[in-house]
């Protein structure tokens, strides 16, 4: 578990959840209804380090303000 995605969960109501996969398999940020990671355009963030998601989800935005 990831004390820095916890707080996010917990301050942040652009996410929802997370999980860490092993083996192997990164970390799943789960983006809430309403908002959208704009690069990918999709409900999810998954990268290999916690760090790394916690970079992309700064630029998580409502999903009406991408289209």
């Amino acid at each position: 578990m990831s004390i820095q995605l916890d707080r996010l969960i917990k301050n942040d109501p652009r996410f929802y959840d997370y999980s860490v996969e092993h083996p192997n398999d990164g970390v799943w940020l789960y983006i809430s209804e309403g908002y959208i990671c704009p690069d990918r355009e999709c409900k999810a963030i998954h990268e290999n380090t916690v760090a790394e998601v916690l970079r992309r989800a700064k630029h998580v935005i409502p999903e009406k303000d991408l289209y």
